[in-house]
């Protein structure tokens, strides 16, 4: 093998090492990106010794991706049901 040879061997093993990375790259962020289905419910809470009926808001989030998703913070406050009119 002459030097020609030996740098194209080279040329071809880096280029076949560029390739799987790229590959790998690829498939690891579109493949394996995480999934998340996020469901919002306003649930009213009937109970025999409640005599009002209070709401909630119910939000439930499923992962469905391999990876590790994170819920960081919800705040909820009271609301009135009271139309605001203009005038």
């Amino acid at each position: 093998m002459n030097g020609d040879d030996v740098s194209l061997l080279i040329s071809i093993i880096a280029a076949i090492i560029a390739a799987i990375a790229l590959g790998w790259n690829i498939y690891r962020d579109v493949i394996l990106k995480a999934k998340v289905k996020v469901s919002l419910h306003v649930v009213t809470l009937y109970h025999e010794e409640l005599p009002e009926k209070p709401e909630f808001i119910r939000i439930s989030v499923t992962n469905f991706g391999p990876g590790r998703n994170w819920g960081h913070c919800l705040i909820l406050h009271s609301f009135s049901r009271r139309a605001i009119v203009p005038g």
